[in-house]
């Protein structure tokens, strides 16, 4: 496999995960605004989709974390279907592939302080936001990869 292919499979891989990442945020915005509280993730009061994305921590200035997720995976997902594409002078490859490792290394660090507030602050746990926090720690990761081929 030569770097091009290398850098077109992680490119497309990311791609791939940025739009399993839209599906999630954009079921995670239908629950936030869904009359019922209650959804297939509703497990338990420690196991609950309901309870974290109704809660207080769910928006940031008023707009849902779930339009913020989906609007940074779309951005993923324009700039990973570009580099793959194989059309970019190198210069703008390397700009791309580091908004992209910026875009997630920024996300990675809010997944954090999400799950730190599931664990602590709320006391519950939200699957599909904990499914994106992987989505996101795997997507850096390829990204993380993606850069140092790219150099």
């Amino acid at each position: 496999m030569t770097g091009r292919e290398g850098v077109k499979k992680l490119a497309s891989a990311l791609a791939i995960l940025a739009v399993l990442a839209m599906i999630d945020s954009a079921y995670l915005l239908f629950l936030h605004y869904s009359p019922s509280s209650s959804a297939f993730c509703d497990i338990s009061p420690s196991l609950s989709c309901g309870i974290v994305n109704k809660s207080a921590y769910s928006e940031l200035a008023g707009v849902p974390l779930a339009i913020l997720g989906f609007l940074t995976f779309l951005v993923i997902f324009l700039l990973s279907v570009s580099v793959a594409s194989g059309r970019l002078h190198a210069n703008r490859l390397k700009g791309q592939a580091r908004a992209i490792l910026l875009l997630l290394g920024a996300s990675a660090i809010f997944s954090i302080y999400l799950i730190y507030v599931q664990a602590v602050l709320l006391l519950s746990f939200c699957i599909l936001c904990l499914l994106l926090d992987a989505i996101i720690l795997i997507s850096l990761i390829i990204a993380i990869i993606l850069n140092k081929k790219i150099q």
